[in-house]
Protein backbone atom coordinates (compact mmCIF):
# COMPACT_ATOMS: atom_id res chain seq x y z
CA UNK A 1 0.00 0.00 0.00
CA UNK A 2 2.63 2.09 0.53
CA UNK A 3 4.11 1.73 -2.38
CA UNK A 4 1.12 1.91 -4.49
CA UNK A 5 0.37 5.46 -2.51
CA UNK A 6 4.78 6.63 -3.39
CA UNK A 7 4.05 5.35 -7.16
CA UNK A 8 1.04 7.69 -7.35
CA UNK A 9 2.66 10.83 -6.20
CA UNK A 10 5.19 10.45 -8.39
CA UNK A 11 2.66 9.97 -10.92
CA UNK A 12 0.82 13.19 -9.94
CA UNK A 13 4.20 15.05 -9.94
CA UNK A 14 5.38 13.90 -13.08
CA UNK A 15 2.27 14.60 -14.92
CA UNK A 16 1.61 17.96 -12.60
CA UNK A 17 5.22 19.56 -13.54
CA UNK A 18 4.50 20.71 -17.10
CA UNK A 19 1.34 22.32 -16.53
CA UNK A 20 3.21 24.21 -13.47
CA UNK A 21 6.05 25.48 -15.51
CA UNK A 22 4.22 26.76 -17.88
CA UNK A 23 1.72 28.37 -15.90
CA UNK A 24 4.75 30.27 -14.21
CA UNK A 25 6.30 31.50 -17.26
CA UNK A 26 2.94 32.90 -18.14
CA UNK A 27 3.10 36.96 -17.88
CA UNK A 28 -0.44 38.82 -17.84
CA UNK A 29 -0.47 41.66 -20.05
CA UNK A 30 -0.56 44.74 -18.40
CA UNK A 31 -2.17 48.01 -19.18
CA UNK A 32 0.05 49.30 -21.64
CA UNK A 33 0.05 46.44 -23.96
CA UNK A 34 -3.87 46.03 -23.99
CA UNK A 35 -3.48 50.27 -25.00
CA UNK A 36 -1.39 49.33 -27.52
CA UNK A 37 -2.93 46.31 -28.84
CA UNK A 38 -6.24 48.82 -28.82
CA UNK A 39 -4.69 51.18 -30.89
CA UNK A 40 -3.53 48.87 -33.32
CA UNK A 41 -6.76 47.48 -33.87
CA UNK A 42 -8.37 50.93 -34.09
CA UNK A 43 -5.30 52.19 -36.33
CA UNK A 44 -4.60 49.67 -39.06
CA UNK A 45 -2.67 52.10 -41.16
CA UNK A 46 1.06 52.17 -41.54
CA UNK A 47 2.79 55.11 -40.25
CA UNK A 48 4.32 57.65 -43.08
CA UNK A 49 8.13 56.74 -43.38
CA UNK A 50 10.24 59.13 -41.37
CA UNK A 51 12.34 59.71 -44.97
CA UNK A 52 9.29 61.11 -46.62
CA UNK A 53 8.69 63.60 -43.70
CA UNK A 54 11.87 64.68 -44.37
CA UNK A 55 11.36 65.23 -47.55
CA UNK A 56 8.24 67.29 -47.31
CA UNK A 57 9.88 69.41 -44.46
CA UNK A 58 12.63 70.32 -47.14
CA UNK A 59 10.22 71.43 -49.43
CA UNK A 60 9.42 74.81 -47.51
CA UNK A 61 11.42 77.29 -47.85
CA UNK A 62 11.71 81.11 -46.14
CA UNK A 63 10.62 83.93 -48.60
CA UNK A 64 13.82 85.75 -49.60
CA UNK A 65 13.19 89.81 -49.79
CA UNK A 66 13.88 91.40 -53.09
CA UNK A 67 17.04 93.77 -53.38
CA UNK A 68 15.41 95.25 -56.53
CA UNK A 69 15.42 98.78 -56.56
CA UNK A 70 11.73 98.87 -57.08
CA UNK A 71 8.00 99.49 -55.66
CA UNK A 72 9.41 102.33 -53.26
CA UNK A 73 9.63 106.04 -53.23
CA UNK A 74 13.06 108.31 -52.68
CA UNK A 75 13.03 111.74 -51.09
CA UNK A 76 15.64 114.28 -51.56
CA UNK A 77 16.34 117.37 -49.78
CA UNK A 78 18.88 120.20 -49.93
CA UNK A 79 19.44 123.87 -49.12
CA UNK A 80 21.86 126.30 -49.04
CA UNK A 81 22.48 129.86 -47.46
CA UNK A 82 25.09 132.61 -48.11
CA UNK A 83 25.88 135.81 -46.81
CA UNK A 84 28.38 138.22 -47.91
CA UNK A 85 29.31 141.96 -46.71
CA UNK A 86 31.82 144.10 -47.99
CA UNK A 87 33.11 147.86 -47.53
CA UNK A 88 33.48 149.55 -51.03
CA UNK A 89 35.32 152.68 -51.78
CA UNK A 90 33.40 155.24 -54.16
CA UNK A 91 34.52 158.22 -55.86
CA UNK A 92 32.24 161.24 -56.46
CA UNK A 93 32.96 162.48 -59.63
CA UNK A 94 32.35 165.86 -59.34
CA UNK A 95 34.15 166.82 -57.09
CA UNK A 96 36.29 164.08 -56.63
CA UNK A 97 35.62 163.25 -53.00
CA UNK A 98 35.83 159.70 -51.89
CA UNK A 99 33.14 157.73 -49.74
CA UNK A 100 32.61 154.28 -48.07
CA UNK A 101 29.22 152.30 -48.17
CA UNK A 102 28.86 148.71 -47.77
CA UNK A 103 27.29 146.43 -49.93
CA UNK A 104 25.51 143.37 -49.04
CA UNK A 105 23.47 139.97 -50.55
CA UNK A 106 21.94 137.41 -49.35
CA UNK A 107 20.92 134.36 -50.59
CA UNK A 108 18.47 131.28 -49.48
CA UNK A 109 17.87 128.20 -51.74
CA UNK A 110 15.96 124.73 -50.78
CA UNK A 111 14.60 121.90 -52.95
CA UNK A 112 13.45 118.83 -52.80
CA UNK A 113 12.73 116.01 -55.25
CA UNK A 114 10.28 112.65 -55.22
CA UNK A 115 11.13 110.12 -57.13
CA UNK A 116 9.19 106.03 -57.36
CA UNK A 117 11.28 103.53 -58.24
CA UNK A 118 8.68 101.41 -60.86
CA UNK A 119 11.38 99.20 -62.06
CA UNK A 120 14.99 97.53 -60.71
CA UNK A 121 16.23 101.45 -60.64
CA UNK A 122 13.75 103.47 -63.00
CA UNK A 123 12.37 106.25 -61.35
CA UNK A 124 9.67 108.80 -62.21
CA UNK A 125 9.00 112.48 -60.13
CA UNK A 126 9.61 115.48 -59.64
CA UNK A 127 11.32 118.49 -58.17
CA UNK A 128 10.29 121.76 -56.45
CA UNK A 129 12.66 124.58 -55.40
CA UNK A 130 12.58 128.08 -54.27
CA UNK A 131 15.44 130.54 -53.93
CA UNK A 132 15.12 134.16 -52.78
CA UNK A 133 18.17 137.01 -53.48
CA UNK A 134 18.63 140.01 -51.65
CA UNK A 135 21.06 142.87 -51.94
CA UNK A 136 21.20 146.41 -50.60
CA UNK A 137 23.65 149.34 -50.51
CA UNK A 138 24.06 151.64 -47.09
CA UNK A 139 26.47 154.19 -46.15
CA UNK A 140 26.87 156.23 -49.31
CA UNK A 141 26.19 159.82 -49.95
CA UNK A 142 22.53 161.15 -50.18
CA UNK A 143 22.24 162.63 -53.50
CA UNK A 144 20.64 162.74 -56.96
CA UNK A 145 22.80 160.08 -58.16
CA UNK A 146 23.96 157.69 -54.91
CA UNK A 147 21.51 156.62 -52.45
CA UNK A 148 20.77 153.57 -50.44
CA UNK A 149 18.77 151.08 -51.98
CA UNK A 150 17.31 147.50 -51.30
CA UNK A 151 16.46 145.24 -53.51
CA UNK A 152 14.51 141.54 -53.31
CA UNK A 153 14.15 138.56 -56.04
CA UNK A 154 12.99 135.14 -55.78
CA UNK A 155 12.57 132.38 -57.62
CA UNK A 156 10.37 128.99 -58.10
CA UNK A 157 11.19 126.21 -59.58
CA UNK A 158 8.97 123.25 -60.46
CA UNK A 159 9.22 120.33 -62.99
CA UNK A 160 9.05 116.48 -63.81
CA UNK A 161 12.22 114.24 -63.55
CA UNK A 162 13.26 110.56 -65.17
CA UNK A 163 16.06 109.03 -63.60
CA UNK A 164 17.93 105.45 -63.82
CA UNK A 165 19.62 104.40 -60.57
CA UNK A 166 22.03 101.26 -60.19
CA UNK A 167 22.97 98.51 -58.02
CA UNK A 168 20.80 97.00 -55.37
CA UNK A 169 19.22 97.86 -51.83
CA UNK A 170 22.34 96.69 -49.84
CA UNK A 171 24.86 98.79 -52.23
CA UNK A 172 27.39 101.09 -50.50
CA UNK A 173 27.60 103.01 -53.80
CA UNK A 174 24.33 103.87 -56.05
CA UNK A 175 25.37 105.50 -59.61
CA UNK A 176 22.93 107.25 -61.18
CA UNK A 177 21.89 109.47 -64.64
CA UNK A 178 18.90 111.52 -64.53
CA UNK A 179 17.06 114.49 -66.44
CA UNK A 180 14.44 117.30 -65.53
CA UNK A 181 12.65 119.81 -67.08
CA UNK A 182 12.57 122.87 -65.04
CA UNK A 183 10.32 126.07 -65.28
CA UNK A 184 11.69 128.90 -63.48
CA UNK A 185 9.37 132.08 -62.37
CA UNK A 186 11.27 134.88 -61.32
CA UNK A 187 9.59 137.83 -59.87
CA UNK A 188 11.15 141.33 -58.65
CA UNK A 189 8.48 143.44 -56.95
CA UNK A 190 5.96 143.85 -59.67
CA UNK A 191 7.45 142.84 -62.61
CA UNK A 192 7.65 138.57 -63.20
CA UNK A 193 9.36 136.50 -65.90
CA UNK A 194 9.11 133.05 -66.41
CA UNK A 195 11.56 130.29 -68.79
CA UNK A 196 12.39 126.63 -69.21
CA UNK A 197 15.76 125.13 -68.41
CA UNK A 198 16.76 121.93 -69.58
CA UNK A 199 18.92 119.49 -67.05
CA UNK A 200 21.05 116.31 -67.54
CA UNK A 201 23.48 114.99 -65.19
CA UNK A 202 24.80 112.46 -63.24
CA UNK A 203 25.64 111.40 -59.76
CA UNK A 204 26.23 108.99 -56.88
CA UNK A 205 24.26 108.34 -53.71
CA UNK A 206 26.99 107.10 -50.78
CA UNK A 207 24.79 105.14 -48.50
CA UNK A 208 25.37 106.42 -44.58
CA UNK A 209 22.66 104.21 -42.92
CA UNK A 210 20.81 101.67 -44.83
CA UNK A 211 17.80 103.69 -45.95
CA UNK A 212 19.64 107.02 -46.08
CA UNK A 213 21.97 108.37 -48.28
CA UNK A 214 24.11 111.73 -49.01
CA UNK A 215 23.78 112.60 -53.33
CA UNK A 216 26.38 114.22 -55.02
CA UNK A 217 26.18 115.56 -58.76
CA UNK A 218 27.12 117.16 -61.92
CA UNK A 219 24.74 118.96 -63.96
CA UNK A 220 24.22 120.63 -67.29
CA UNK A 221 21.84 123.23 -68.14
CA UNK A 222 20.47 124.73 -71.22
CA UNK A 223 18.40 127.69 -70.40
CA UNK A 224 15.80 129.11 -72.85
CA UNK A 225 16.60 131.46 -75.03
CA UNK A 226 20.38 131.39 -74.31
CA UNK A 227 23.02 130.71 -77.28
CA UNK A 228 26.78 130.01 -77.02
CA UNK A 229 26.91 129.62 -73.34
CA UNK A 230 28.17 126.73 -70.68
CA UNK A 231 25.86 126.24 -67.77
CA UNK A 232 27.27 123.51 -65.35
CA UNK A 233 25.89 123.08 -61.76
CA UNK A 234 27.34 120.91 -58.42
CA UNK A 235 24.55 119.37 -56.90
CA UNK A 236 24.42 117.76 -53.12
CA UNK A 237 21.46 116.67 -51.23
CA UNK A 238 20.32 114.25 -48.33
CA UNK A 239 17.91 111.23 -49.75
CA UNK A 240 15.67 109.38 -47.91
CA UNK A 241 14.92 105.90 -49.31
CA UNK A 242 12.36 104.30 -46.33
CA UNK A 243 12.27 100.52 -47.47
CA UNK A 244 12.62 97.38 -45.22
CA UNK A 245 13.95 94.64 -46.35
CA UNK A 246 12.18 92.33 -43.65
CA UNK A 247 8.73 92.96 -44.83
CA UNK A 248 9.18 92.21 -47.81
Amino acid sequence: MHRVLMSALIFLIIVLSPYSKAYSQTVAPDSGSIQQIETEGLNPEPQAPVAAIADSIAVIKPFAPSLRLEGFSMYNFAAAYFYSRQKMTGLVWWDETSYEYTYTTTIFAAGASWNYLINNGLSLGGSLGLVNIGTSRSGGPESYYYSDYSNNSSMTLIGPRIAQYFGNKNSKFMPFVAGEMDIITTSYGSYGDSETIFRVGGGVIIKLVPSVGLSIGLDYLKIEDQKNTVNVMGTMGLVCMPFDLKNQ
